[in-house]
């Protein structure tokens, strides 16, 4: 198994492209993931468009970051444009909707200073980056 700085190396260098590399966890994540159920949606035309568009960068010799077509997934409570964040509840995917209509007038007002821990009385929390981004 090759590190994050192993694959950014070979995607810089031309040995692999992007759209190959996530191509590749895909085929590995259809695999396994009947045993592990690890994963909650899949984003899989998503991540394709990013790999390409990281592709085509460089192809024009421009530099990427580290993580720049390294296929990843993030945790149900981190809120990602046009994506449900429901952390792994039923119940919550429809509160959230319900939560970011009642906060769509004041979260111009609201001052946020941190992330903080993810319970279940900082759904407001998550609820609000979700409206922020």
């Amino acid at each position: 198994m090759a590190t994050i700085h192993e694959l950014h190396k070979k995607l810089v260098n031309k040995e692999i492209s992007a759209v190959e590399l996530t191509n590749a966890v895909i085929a590995h994540k259809a695999k396994v993931e009947p045993t592990v159920h690890a994963y909650l949606s899949d984003s899989h035309d998503r991540a394709l468009a990013t790999a390409k568009t990281v592709d085509e960068l460089i192809a024009k010799g421009e530099a990427i970051s580290p993580l720049a077509g390294i296929p990843g997934a993030i945790k149900d409570n981190i809120c990602i444009k046009d994506q449900p964040a429901t952390c792994a509840s039923k119940m919550l995917e429809t509160l959230f909707l319900h939560i970011m209509r009642l906060l769509s007038n004041v979260y111009k007002i609201i001052i946020i200073l941190a992330l903080v821990n993810l319970t279940w009385t900082n759904l407001l929390w998550v609820a609000l980056q979700r409206i922020l981004h």
